[in-house]
């Protein structure tokens, strides 16, 4: 059963003082090799970005995430679904609409490729009631 839909960046920039910005691809391949620092940044900005579409909504638990990845250029989508579900889960207990992430709460996940689309690369997701 559908609950919710959320749309999900794959790409976000980091502001800097002196240089151009710093555009990061939300994958394993950047949390990889990112410093704790921006790591740290760029999880936050995802926080605030899922704060603004879902504060003040708790989510029925246990609860599970369907997500269908829009790329820009060819991609493993592996790379992606790990972090984004990991930022997404994380900001979803920050923020309280679930009470914890662990298997009680969150027991399923699926991800898909739906397709190209080079003018607004995302992730789509339905949380669903289990």
């Amino acid at each position: 059963m559908k609950w919710i839909k959320i749309t999900c960046p794959i790409y976000l920039s980091i502001p800097r003082k002196t240089k151009k910005d710093k555009n990061i691809t939300l994958n394993m391949n950047w949390y990889r090799n990112a410093y704790f620092h921006e790591s740290n940044f760029v999880k936050q900005q995802f926080k605030d970005i899922i704060e603004e579409k879902l504060l003040w909504i708790k989510i029925p638990e246990p609860y599970g995430l369907e997500m269908v990845l829009y790329y820009k250029r060819n991609c493993d989508l592996d790379n992606f679904d790990a972090i984004i579900s990991k930022f997404l889960n994380d900001a979803l207990k920050e923020i309280g609409s679930i009470s914890d992430d662990n298997v009680n709460v969150f027991q399923y996940k699926s991800c898909r490729v739906w397709g190209k689309d080079t003018e607004n690369p995302r992730m789509e997701i339905n949380i669903i009631k289990l």
